[in-house]
């Protein structure tokens, strides 16, 4: 398990990657991009993208929108498989769950929180996949998992305490 150190809080606050204010522009960008997979984290963007027709071959929810109960209420035609994970932490359950997605589309429905499923999965993603994630107050993220990002998403987990 990693556990999220004080100190990194403010670091995982600023976006990995490039910022939308709305669904279309998402939507328009997504289009115009040949992604290896696409991955959605957070209640939200996953259904946004969802009711706007694109469906990500990965989905993450915990069924929670500002830590306010949301429930799932959308057909997701794809496995699902249920995970524990607490706030401020990503357990090997949740690590275990994203590197078995890539196989076939997969919700993963995270019982505790979501929000740092963006590392692992752009640790584990093809090459080239794009990750989605919400970013409180300020839109949606879209991140290239390129070499570049990869590894920036590598060197930000191993800064993580680890727990055993």
């Amino acid at each position: 398990m990693y556990r999220l150190p004080r100190g990194m809080r403010s670091e995982l606050r600023k976006p990995l990657g490039r910022v939308f204010r709305n669904t279309r522009q998402l939507v328009k960008h997504l289009y115009s991009v040949k992604a290896a997979k696409l991955i959605a984290v957070g209640d939200v963007c996953s259904r946004e993208l969802i009711t706007s027709g694109v469906l990500p071959d990965v989905v993450v929810i915990d069924n929670k929108t500002k830590r306010r109960k949301t429930p799932w209420n959308l057909k997701f035609p794809g496995k699902k498989t249920k995970v524990r994970n607490e706030p401020a932490t990503i357990s090997g359950d949740l690590v275990n769950a994203v590197k078995k997605s890539f196989r076939r589309r997969t919700l993963i429905d995270v019982k505790g929180e979501e929000d740092l499923a963006v590392l692992p999965a752009i640790k584990h993603c093809p090459l080239n996949s794009i990750v989605v994630y919400g970013l409180w107050f300020r839109g949606v993220v879209a991140v290239n998992a390129d070499k570049r990002m990869k590894n920036k998403a590598n060197r930000l987990l191993e800064r993580m305490r680890h727990e055993y």
